[in-house]
């Protein structure tokens, strides 16, 4: 191989690299913004846009329970007045080609205009990449009890 072919398959490779780096930094992006916006719709008990949000096969494992989307809905979309805000703390993000995992710390603070209150998770989700598109397939949620 000469000089010149040989500084071709450099830039190349370089800009393979780069390439899938840009688009694992974008993929991150568009995952976490997804899971901030499907807490929203929790606490904003949308249920159209948390079903937009979630693939076909669904599951939540919340506190030891096995839910599908029905029983999710069934069970945590139901009217409230109590204002909901979160805060996440991302510790890991691990994306392939199709799949993701990502791993955080989810605060909760709760107001319902005479008490506060406040509830910690730590939770993983797993999302699948559909026709180009990352929906949510597993969230497995432990609540934190205690000090942490």
């Amino acid at each position: 191989m000469n000089h010149k072919t040989k500084h071709l398959i450099r830039i190349i490779t370089l800009l393979f690299y780069v390439s899938a780096f840009s688009q694992n930094e974008n993929d991150s992006l568009l995952i976490t913004r997804l899971i901030i916006d499907d807490y929203e719709t929790l606490s904003n008990v949308d249920v159209n846009g948390h079903i937009s949000n979630v693939t076909d096969d669904y599951i939540l494992i919340e506190d030891g329970n096995i839910w599908d989307l029905e029983d999710e809905i069934k069970y945590l979309f139901n009217p409230t007045k109590v204002k909901r805000t979160n805060e996440f703390k991302f510790l890991n993000i691990d994306i392939g080609n199709e799949t993701a995992v990502v791993i955080y710390k989810l605060k909760s603070t709760f107001d319902d205009k005479r008490k506060t209150s406040e509830k910690n998770w730590s939770e993983s989700i797993v999302c699948k990449k559909i026709n180009g598109v990352w929906k949510i397939s597993l969230i497995h949620s432990t609540p934190i009890r205690g000090k942490h």
